[in-house]
């Protein structure tokens, strides 16, 4: 019986950082084109089978779809299984032919008719709360208007984007400016694109429109000014595609009038690195074969404070001297996504009694993969309350694997700690995935991904033994391995280094 052989792989250096080999688990987007997303690996989100003309996803993370038919359908969660009943679902009232849909400029919705060729608005809650008339220059009729995009200007206004199925063009109006503007909004311009586009949406990374076209079967980027600038087929396995928005992590969710929502999840690099990286089976009982730790409980520890995550919800406890107190929170999650993996710890500045600063680090499941995200937990008043300041997202690993739905009650290892140099550093294992994440954490910036490692295991438990060196101990279910972590040497020799077996 033997362990895995630690072997250095290359990627770009980060000077004075103490890291894990990289592997490819990174993100990147580096492309002003299609290119950003994975198109190999588009797949169906479980859950989902209502035909849909339209869809966009809320801040809370609820995905809204429209239907032909007239109804307006609420998906509550992109990675749990729909009620027995289906997703709750409720008319629009006065009814109508529906198939755009985007967000206006506040908390509203605009839902375009094709068949009276306007816009009615609706509330957060679904409920009709105004209506804008269309400019008179615009086709009515049947093969009316299809989809609507909101593009915002640099100079703070915005225009709505109508795609029409009869004349195969787009056409620009006025966005509304508010509920009380009735309309009709007026026609600025027509983009002569040859082709119906059935869906669209905004991307303000790329500063275009991402258009489901339809005659093509393709997806296009479109400049603000009607220039295409990138396109790509369907993906294989979709047909009768209608409605595109961004989903989390930064996936793109596409609509099938047959029924059903695909996701696309966004593409990871490859990129290769020079970290040292060994391994040795005798230190810190490290023996093959044993049994590996139990998940990691979503409970939390770290200097006066201790507490759970329950569903969406953070319950505290703060000890203070003699005095306790027990906090409530609602956690700060990205849209659609639930929560796999929780670790906490604390930060005092210096020898200072002040109260110190806690750092809580997530794994969260999307429809497009795991993600670690970093919150600052502050405590105000007595204290009375707590806040959580989000400061940043990394993505681990590609889309969640299949019936993510199933797994409730599933956990990923995730360890996390304070240094004296770096802030804090957090070691992740995303659930599917063979490697171990290591995220610098810095208070003052983003948080950023410093290396990774290759397992040829799914681990299932982190620990980290006290006192140096710093290694960390990975465990599957039939094997474990030792990391240990350490900088780069500050020349690079080209050779590889094998860790001890």
């Amino acid at each position: 019986m033997g362990y895995p052989r630690a072997v250095k792989r290359l990627l770009g250096s980060f000077q004075g950082v103490t890291a894990l080999l990289t592997w490819g688990l990174l993100p990147q987007f580096g492309p002003d084109d299609l290119s950003a997303w994975d198109w190999d690996g588009a797949h169906a989100v479980g859950g989902i089978s209502d035909h849909l003309s339209a869809v966009h996803l809320t801040e809370d993370g609820t995905l809204i779809g429209l239907d032909d038919d007239g109804w307006v359908i609420r998906v509550s969660s992109l990675v749990e299984a729909a009620p027995s009943g289906g997703w709750p679902r409720s008319r629009l009232e006065g009814g109508g032919d529906l198939e755009g849909l985007c967000a206006a400029r506040d908390s509203d919705l605009l839902v375009l008719l094709e068949d009276r060729c306007e816009l009615v608005r609706l509330d957060g809650r679904g409920r009709r709360v105004g209506c804008h008339t269309l400019s008179g220059e615009i086709p009515r009729g049947g093969q009316g208007l299809e989809g609507l995009a909101r593009v915002p200007a640099a100079d703070g206004t915005a225009t709505l984007w109508l795609g029409h199925q009869g004349a195969s063009k787009v056409y620009v109006v006025r966005a509304p400016r508010g509920r009380e503007d009735s309309g009709p909004l007026e026609l600025l311009r027509t983009l002569d694109l040859g082709d119906e586009a059935r869906g669209m949406v905004f991307d303000p990374r790329l500063n275009g429109v991402l258009m489901v076209v339809d005659e093509a079967r393709e997806i296009w980027l479109v400049d603000p000014d009607g220039t295409i600038r990138d396109r790509r087929p369907w993906p294989k396995g979709t047909r009768d595609m209608e409605g595109i928005t961004h989903g989390p992590f930064g996936a793109l969710l596409l609509a099938l009038d047959g029924g059903g929502v695909w996701s696309i999840p966004p593409r990871q690099s490859r990129a290769p690195g020079a970290w040292r990286f060994t391994s040795s089976a005798a230190a810190h009982g490290a023996e093959h074969g044993q049994e590996p730790l139990p998940p990691v409980p979503l409970s939390l520890e770290a200097d006066g404070l201790a507490g759970r995550i329950e569903g969406a919800q953070l319950h505290l406890q703060v000890t203070e001297g003699e005095v306790e107190r027990r906090l409530e929170s609602p956690l700060a999650l990205t849209p659609g996504a639930r929560v796999l993996g929780a670790a906490l710890c604390a930060r005092r500045p210096g020898l200072s009694p002040a109260r110190p600063t806690w750092i809580l680090a997530l794994i969260e499941e999307g429809p497009a993969g795991h993600a670690l995200s970093m919150h600052e937990l502050i405590l105000q008043g007595a204290p009375n309350m707590i806040r959580m300041r989000r400061s940043g997202l990394v993505l681990l690993s590609p889309w969640a694997r299949s019936g993510a739905s199933e797994r409730a009650s599933a956990r990923a290892p995730l360890l996390l700690w304070a240094t004296a140099e770096q802030g804090v550093l957090c070691a992740a294992a995303p659930p599917g995935g063979h490697g171990v994440v290591l995220v610098r954490a810095p208070l003052d910036a983003q948080p950023e991904v410093i290396g990774a490692v290759a397992l040829d295991f799914e681990c299932n438990g982190l620990e980290r033994p006290a006192g140096p060196p710093l290694v960390l101990l990975a465990r599957g279910s039939e094997q474990r391995l030792l990391l240990e972590i350490s900088a780069p040497a500050r020349e690079e020799s080209g050779s590889e280094h094998e860790g001890d077996r």
